[in-house]
């Protein structure tokens, strides 16, 4: 299971990292919120996948590694396998964003219920 772990875990800090560096490039290019969502999508797509293939990451093997039928496989070690690992990270980073943005929106409404302290 330590190989799961270190899948997710590397998966998880690279979807982090394509998310924010997607949201600094949205917020420069359309603080107004005018382009559809889709290009966002898009744009994390492209950003992972360069990630993957400029850091050469292939996380594919090492999942097709936990699939017993596939522990022997070398489908996927190439640019193919970069290039969907890259998919993957961009897909993912979308998940980050809506978790980044739950706890975002969790933490101004604690704020904002908080008593705000009095000065004497």
């Amino acid at each position: 299971m330590d190989t799961a772990a270190g899948i997710l875990a590397a998966l998880g800090a690279l979807a982090i990292t394509v998310e924010k560096i997607v949201s600094f490039i949205r917020h420069v290019l359309d603080p107004t919120g005018k382009f559809p969502t889709w290009v966002w999508n898009v744009l994390a797509m492209l950003v992972g996948i360069g990630f993957a293939l400029g850091w050469q990451i292939n996380l594919l093997p090492a999942v097709l590694k936990l699939i017993p039928a596939f522990e022997t496989s070398s489908a996927l070690t190439g640019t193919s396998g970069q290039v969907l690992t890259g998919l993957a990270i961009g897909g993912a980073s979308g998940f980050a964003y809506g978790v980044l943005q739950a706890l975002e929106a969790t933490v101004h409404r604690n704020r904002a219920m908080t008593p705000k302290a009095t000065q004497t």
